[in-house]
Protein backbone atom coordinates (compact mmCIF):
# COMPACT_ATOMS: atom_id res chain seq x y z
CA UNK A 1 0.00 0.00 0.00
CA UNK A 2 1.52 3.55 -1.43
CA UNK A 3 2.09 6.02 1.62
CA UNK A 4 -0.35 8.91 2.17
CA UNK A 5 3.24 11.33 3.28
CA UNK A 6 5.67 11.77 1.23
CA UNK A 7 8.63 14.15 1.08
CA UNK A 8 10.12 15.59 -1.99
CA UNK A 9 13.40 16.13 -3.11
CA UNK A 10 14.06 17.55 -6.46
CA UNK A 11 17.58 18.38 -8.48
CA UNK A 12 17.84 21.28 -10.88
CA UNK A 13 19.79 22.96 -13.50
CA UNK A 14 19.08 26.68 -12.41
CA UNK A 15 19.61 29.06 -15.10
CA UNK A 16 21.33 31.58 -12.88
CA UNK A 17 25.31 32.30 -13.79
CA UNK A 18 26.32 30.90 -10.52
CA UNK A 19 24.30 27.48 -11.51
CA UNK A 20 26.27 27.69 -14.56
CA UNK A 21 29.56 27.80 -13.72
CA UNK A 22 29.22 25.56 -10.64
CA UNK A 23 27.81 23.04 -13.23
CA UNK A 24 30.82 23.77 -15.43
CA UNK A 25 33.83 23.61 -13.03
CA UNK A 26 32.37 20.98 -10.71
CA UNK A 27 31.48 18.85 -14.02
CA UNK A 28 28.33 18.85 -12.21
CA UNK A 29 24.40 17.79 -14.37
CA UNK A 30 22.79 19.73 -11.14
CA UNK A 31 23.95 22.12 -9.47
CA UNK A 32 20.67 23.16 -6.66
CA UNK A 33 18.63 20.49 -4.31
CA UNK A 34 15.38 21.23 -2.37
CA UNK A 35 12.74 19.81 -0.61
CA UNK A 36 8.84 19.94 -1.23
CA UNK A 37 6.48 18.63 1.34
CA UNK A 38 3.77 18.30 -1.70
CA UNK A 39 3.71 17.05 -5.32
CA UNK A 40 2.89 20.39 -6.30
CA UNK A 41 5.86 22.05 -5.09
CA UNK A 42 4.12 24.67 -3.60
CA UNK A 43 5.84 23.96 -0.05
CA UNK A 44 9.44 24.15 -1.92
CA UNK A 45 11.93 24.72 0.72
CA UNK A 46 15.95 25.28 0.02
CA UNK A 47 18.90 27.23 1.25
CA UNK A 48 19.68 29.37 -1.20
CA UNK A 49 20.05 33.36 -1.66
CA UNK A 50 17.18 35.00 -0.83
CA UNK A 51 16.88 37.75 -3.64
CA UNK A 52 18.71 37.40 -7.73
CA UNK A 53 20.83 40.33 -7.40
CA UNK A 54 22.34 39.36 -4.06
CA UNK A 55 23.87 35.83 -4.30
CA UNK A 56 25.59 35.59 -1.00
CA UNK A 57 23.16 36.86 1.62
CA UNK A 58 20.59 33.72 1.99
CA UNK A 59 19.09 31.35 4.22
CA UNK A 60 16.36 28.96 4.10
CA UNK A 61 13.99 30.35 1.40
CA UNK A 62 10.27 29.16 0.03
CA UNK A 63 10.62 28.85 -3.26
CA UNK A 64 8.98 29.59 -5.99
CA UNK A 65 8.83 27.98 -9.74
CA UNK A 66 9.49 31.89 -11.15
CA UNK A 67 12.60 31.40 -8.86
CA UNK A 68 13.94 28.25 -11.37
CA UNK A 69 12.24 29.93 -14.60
CA UNK A 70 13.57 33.56 -13.73
CA UNK A 71 10.42 34.50 -15.66
CA UNK A 72 11.74 33.72 -18.93
CA UNK A 73 13.11 30.62 -19.17
CA UNK A 74 11.66 27.80 -20.62
CA UNK A 75 13.13 24.27 -20.05
CA UNK A 76 14.84 23.88 -16.68
CA UNK A 77 15.95 20.16 -16.15
CA UNK A 78 15.49 18.30 -13.08
CA UNK A 79 14.97 15.17 -11.29
CA UNK A 80 12.36 14.68 -8.10
CA UNK A 81 12.71 11.96 -5.95
CA UNK A 82 9.68 10.83 -4.06
CA UNK A 83 10.16 9.59 -0.24
CA UNK A 84 7.29 7.59 1.43
CA UNK A 85 7.32 8.80 5.35
CA UNK A 86 4.66 8.22 8.38
CA UNK A 87 2.79 10.56 9.66
CA UNK A 88 5.00 11.04 12.28
CA UNK A 89 7.91 11.92 10.56
CA UNK A 90 5.98 14.87 7.82
CA UNK A 91 4.71 16.86 11.15
CA UNK A 92 8.52 16.55 12.39
CA UNK A 93 9.76 17.76 9.26
CA UNK A 94 7.60 20.74 8.68
CA UNK A 95 8.48 21.58 13.50
CA UNK A 96 12.34 21.26 11.95
CA UNK A 97 11.82 23.17 8.67
CA UNK A 98 10.31 26.30 11.59
CA UNK A 99 12.22 25.81 14.00
CA UNK A 100 15.42 26.50 10.97
CA UNK A 101 12.94 29.54 9.69
CA UNK A 102 12.63 31.44 12.97
CA UNK A 103 16.04 30.89 14.14
CA UNK A 104 17.85 33.84 12.84
CA UNK A 105 21.27 32.80 13.12
CA UNK A 106 21.16 30.55 9.99
CA UNK A 107 23.14 31.64 7.04
CA UNK A 108 23.72 30.27 3.45
CA UNK A 109 26.90 28.30 3.02
CA UNK A 110 28.28 30.49 0.07
CA UNK A 111 32.00 29.98 0.35
CA UNK A 112 31.86 26.27 0.58
CA UNK A 113 29.43 26.10 -2.60
CA UNK A 114 31.07 28.39 -4.53
CA UNK A 115 34.67 27.04 -3.42
CA UNK A 116 33.31 23.00 -4.08
CA UNK A 117 35.64 22.32 -6.86
CA UNK A 118 38.51 23.48 -5.12
CA UNK A 119 38.04 22.59 -1.24
CA UNK A 120 35.59 19.88 -1.66
CA UNK A 121 33.00 21.76 0.51
CA UNK A 122 33.40 22.72 4.06
CA UNK A 123 31.12 22.86 7.47
CA UNK A 124 30.48 26.33 9.07
CA UNK A 125 28.73 26.80 11.59
CA UNK A 126 24.64 27.39 11.63
CA UNK A 127 24.95 27.68 7.68
CA UNK A 128 24.13 25.16 5.17
CA UNK A 129 24.37 25.20 1.47
CA UNK A 130 21.40 23.61 -0.40
CA UNK A 131 22.23 20.07 -0.46
CA UNK A 132 23.42 19.68 3.72
CA UNK A 133 19.76 21.05 4.58
CA UNK A 134 17.90 18.49 2.37
CA UNK A 135 20.22 15.96 3.96
CA UNK A 136 19.62 17.09 7.41
CA UNK A 137 15.80 16.72 6.88
CA UNK A 138 16.34 13.44 4.99
CA UNK A 139 18.08 12.24 8.16
CA UNK A 140 15.23 13.24 10.66
CA UNK A 141 12.94 10.39 8.30
CA UNK A 142 15.97 7.54 8.28
CA UNK A 143 17.72 8.39 5.08
CA UNK A 144 21.61 8.55 5.58
CA UNK A 145 24.46 8.98 3.57
CA UNK A 146 27.88 8.08 4.81
CA UNK A 147 29.58 11.12 2.65
CA UNK A 148 30.16 13.96 4.39
CA UNK A 149 27.13 16.32 4.30
CA UNK A 150 29.52 19.49 3.03
CA UNK A 151 30.76 17.02 0.34
CA UNK A 152 27.89 15.98 -0.74
CA UNK A 153 26.95 17.23 -4.54
CA UNK A 154 23.21 17.91 -6.29
CA UNK A 155 24.11 14.77 -8.60
CA UNK A 156 25.04 12.31 -5.65
CA UNK A 157 20.79 12.38 -5.35
CA UNK A 158 20.95 10.65 -8.41
CA UNK A 159 22.52 7.48 -6.96
CA UNK A 160 21.44 7.99 -3.29
CA UNK A 161 17.63 7.96 -3.94
CA UNK A 162 17.48 6.05 -7.34
CA UNK A 163 14.54 3.73 -6.31
CA UNK A 164 12.72 6.83 -5.31
CA UNK A 165 13.01 8.74 -8.56
CA UNK A 166 9.26 10.03 -9.35
CA UNK A 167 9.67 12.45 -12.31
CA UNK A 168 12.81 13.30 -15.13
CA UNK A 169 12.33 15.94 -17.26
CA UNK A 170 11.39 20.12 -17.96
CA UNK A 171 10.28 21.65 -14.67
CA UNK A 172 7.48 23.62 -16.58
CA UNK A 173 6.17 20.53 -17.95
CA UNK A 174 5.53 19.21 -14.12
CA UNK A 175 4.34 22.43 -12.74
CA UNK A 176 3.54 26.30 -14.30
CA UNK A 177 5.24 28.68 -13.39
CA UNK A 178 2.38 30.70 -12.31
CA UNK A 179 3.24 32.99 -9.36
CA UNK A 180 5.12 36.29 -8.96
CA UNK A 181 7.56 36.94 -7.05
CA UNK A 182 8.29 40.57 -6.59
CA UNK A 183 11.03 39.78 -3.52
CA UNK A 184 13.24 37.76 -5.13
CA UNK A 185 13.52 40.14 -7.91
CA UNK A 186 13.65 43.59 -6.00
CA UNK A 187 15.68 45.92 -7.55
CA UNK A 188 20.07 46.36 -6.63
CA UNK A 189 19.92 48.79 -3.61
CA UNK A 190 22.34 49.84 -1.33
CA UNK A 191 20.94 47.77 1.34
CA UNK A 192 22.42 44.81 -0.64
CA UNK A 193 25.48 46.32 -0.11
CA UNK A 194 25.28 46.56 3.60
CA UNK A 195 23.65 43.02 4.19
CA UNK A 196 26.58 41.45 1.67
CA UNK A 197 29.67 42.91 3.82
CA UNK A 198 27.76 41.65 6.93
CA UNK A 199 27.71 38.02 5.46
CA UNK A 200 30.86 38.12 4.41
CA UNK A 201 32.28 38.78 7.75
CA UNK A 202 30.03 36.80 9.56
CA UNK A 203 30.82 33.53 7.78
CA UNK A 204 34.40 34.46 6.98
CA UNK A 205 34.08 34.46 11.67
CA UNK A 206 31.92 31.24 11.08
CA UNK A 207 34.58 29.12 9.41
CA UNK A 208 37.36 29.48 11.56
CA UNK A 209 34.96 28.79 15.24
CA UNK A 210 34.80 25.32 14.31
CA UNK A 211 31.58 24.76 16.39
CA UNK A 212 29.01 22.13 15.98
CA UNK A 213 26.12 22.84 13.87
CA UNK A 214 22.71 22.24 16.06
Amino acid sequence: MESRWNLYVMISQTPTKVGRIIRTFGRAQYNHSSLSLDPELKNLYSFARRQYNNVMVGNLVHETIRRYTLGSVKEVPVAIFKIPVTLGQYFEVKHEITRIQNDTRYRYNFFSVISYPITGGFETDKAYSCCEFVLHILERVGVYTDKKHYNFRPDDFSEMLKDYLYYEGNLLDYVPDDIEDPDFFAPFSRGILKDTAVTFVELTRRMFTHKARR
